[in-house]
């Protein structure tokens, strides 16, 4: 069709993310790449993982999950991958431009506070929390700072961009 290509749902999510981190900046080439962190490296996290991979504006630059099954499905993909010791390795690597949360639900608050706290972006898979007041400190927190968060279906039109994320 014209030469367009289809894009995944991954790598829609992607670029969504390129947008809001580099600003809108009509008719010019962003040269930046962006060094992304990854918290789960389940069904998830390896599929959006691979669009990370592909795209010449991102470097995985550091992955963590404390599943050692799914860090070896993850290295047998991509040996070039740089895993995190442990969970606060990942989370005191200053070296990272934003994380994307794939981890269970029950532990998308903690990653996601300890990454809004260092002034990261933060991309969070679905559910944002296990429960309405679990999302709600996330939401609070993430309003009284200067960080951005968002959730994988604001750029969908499924939700409302009430929580300054991405679009």
């Amino acid at each position: 069709e014209g030469g367009r290509r289809l894009l995944s749902a991954s790598q829609l999510r992607l670029r969504n993310i390129i947008k809001a981190l580099a600003g809108s900046r009509k008719g010019r080439r962003i040269l930046k790449v962006f060094r992304g962190g990854m918290v789960g490296l389940g069904s998830i996290g390896l599929r959006m993982l691979e669009a990370f991979v592909q795209h010449e504006r991102f470097e995985v630059a550091q992955v963590f999950d404390p599943s050692h099954d799914a860090c070896g499905r993850a290295r047998e993909r991509h040996s070039q991958l740089k895993f995190a010791a442990d969970e606060n390795a990942f989370h005191t690597n200053g070296d990272l431009d934003l994380i994307y949360l794939a981890c269970p639900p029950a532990t998308h608050r903690d990653h996601a506070l300890r990454a809004i706290n260092a002034s990261r972006p933060v991309l969070c898979e679905k559910p944002l929390g296990v429960d309405y007041s679990n999302a709600e400190a996330q939401i609070m927190y993430r309003v009284g700072t200067n960080g951005m968060s968002g959730y994988v279906f604001e750029g969908s039109g499924m939700g409302t961009n009430n929580m300054g994320g991405l679009e």
